[in-house]
């Protein structure tokens, strides 16, 4: 087999027949797939077993992970194959997916990440990804670490990686956060790897509108995701004036689009504004949004 596929599952039984059968689905055939039972308490378990495919292992688990990063790393662990392809359970990919990846990775023996192009979808609309729409014109193509912090190519759905690549960079941070997990390992990956390969092929629909959604429901605080404090100890260490600069436009935009979550919540007071504000001495007119969203707070009954 050339694929394991690793879906973790938990709490996701309305969305499991969508996921499941666009892996099963697919027009290559040659994978095994791998379902985590996250200690499933709303029928999920009860629906993996109908699933009737000589190529699917079940694994549970006993105490649920945060972010499924656990899951994913058992999924990791019993994989019987060089190339790990992720989905999550409320997700699905086109049926050329897997048969589109395989032949870009038997044309780039060398490398040892591969993503692609992907929709955004609330069940209404789509939308390609951003990665996608600004470079779309290249085709098929390299990136290298630069690229993969200015526009975020690898996504948890479209991403295949070498399975010892994984387990040689730690794999997911179970037990270390509840959300942004998926990110520090593609940080991680790339930190040392530094390139990958894309494929210009929307492969999968990322679900927007599906229940239990760690991006809703987890708490999005920079100072508590273990994302951040690796791209300060890299700034620190790189010698790379160019990749430097582009670690702080990452560290810039992540920090904007954390601190906009925290204003909408709830009064910001000096000390964040320090912590979040990351161009001392120059005003970036971005910062404008997450103040008026602190500042209508002031004003809620």
């Amino acid at each position: 087999m050339m694929f394991s596929v690793v879906i973790p599952v938990g709490n996701k039984a309305p969305h499991l027949d969508r996921s499941v059968n666009s892996v099963l689905n697919q027009s290559f055939s040659d994978f095994e797939l791998l379902l985590i039972d996250d200690a499933t308490t709303d029928g999920s378990a009860q629906k993996l077993s109908e699933f009737n495919d000589l190529r699917i292992r079940i694994l549970r688990r006993n105490v649920p992970g945060p972010g499924g990063y656990a899951a994913r790393n058992l999924g990791i662990k019993e994989a019987n194959c060089k190339w790990i392809a992720f989905l999550d359970a409320d997700d699905e990919w086109d049926s050329e997916y897997l048969s589109i990846m395989a032949k870009a990775i038997k044309e780039n023996l060398d490398i040892k990440v591969f993503a692609s192009a992907f929709y955004y979808t609330d069940g209404k609309s789509k939308k390609l990804n951003r990665y996608h729409s600004i470079n779309h014109a290249q085709g098929n193509h390299q990136f290298d670490f630069s690229m993969f912090l200015l526009y975020k190519p690898m996504w948890t759905g479209t991403v295949i990686i070498d399975r010892e690549t994984l387990l040689k960079n730690g794999g997911f941070p179970e037990g270390r956060t509840s959300s942004g997990g998926d990110e520090f390992l593609w940080f991680n990956i790339m930190d040392s790897e530094r390139k990958g390969f894309w494929v210009n092929f929307p492969g999968a629909n990322y679900h927007r509108d599906s229940v239990n959604m760690v991006t809703r429901t987890n708490e999005k605080d920079l100072r508590t995701n273990i994302l951040y404090p690796a791209i300060k100890e890299l700034i620190r260490k790189e010698t790379n004036s160019a990749t430097i600069q582009n670690l702080k436009k990452y560290w810039n935009f992540k920090a904007w689009y954390y601190f906009k979550n925290i204003s909408k919540r709830r009064v910001m007071n000096f000390s964040d504004l320090n912590y979040y504000y990351w161009k001392p001495g120059a005003m970036n007119p971005r910062i404008i949004i997450p103040v008026l969203y602190s500042f209508k707070n002031l004003f809620r009954k």
